[in-house]
């Protein structure tokens, strides 16, 4: 049951007044005593120092020979079930990767899609001793179908 409005008028007052003296009784008076006490922790006049480190050379980067351009085109069809027609031509160092994109079917087969355009394409051509060089092309070629052509390099 609400109280009327009478007496919630007369409890602010009250609140105040309860409020006002909280806040005074707290207050501390000059020349009163106080329980706290102050602990000082001094610390000798010490210099910090870490453990000695021993120097750690950068690990070399090992670059993966290049394999044949046939092996790389059938590693990237396995791993890319999405890929046909996968072919990998060089002249020189210069090398092109093709490949028709196939349609996806469902959300599972679009995040694999992504996640091959997003870096696993690259990285995979990578094991083989390549560089794929972006940007690459990704043409829509009919409904949902796309061919892809990305420059190789092959690392030394």
């Amino acid at each position: 049951m609400p109280l009327p409005r009478l007496a919630r008028l007369a409890a602010v007052p009250l609140v105040l007044a309860a409020a006002l003296l909280l806040w005074l009784g707290a207050r501390v008076t000059p020349g009163a005593a106080r329980d706290e006490a102050v602990t000082v922790v001094a610390a000798p006049d010490a210099r910090v120092t870490s453990p000695p480190t021993r120097p750690v050379a950068p690990s070399p980067s090992v670059a993966a020979p290049a394999v044949a351009p046939a092996a790389v085109a059938a590693r990237v069809a396995r791993a890319f079930p999405l890929l046909g027609d996968v072919a990998v031509s060089c002249a020189g160092d210069a090398c092109a990767l093709t490949a028709t994109v196939r349609p996806a079917h469902g959300q599972r087969e679009l995040d694999e899609r992504q996640a091959m355009l997003l870096g696993g394409l690259a990285d995979t051509v990578a094991v083989s001793g390549y560089t794929m060089r972006v940007p690459f092309a990704f043409d829509e070629v009919d409904d949902n179908v796309f061919h892809l052509r990305a420059a190789l390099t092959r690392t030394r």
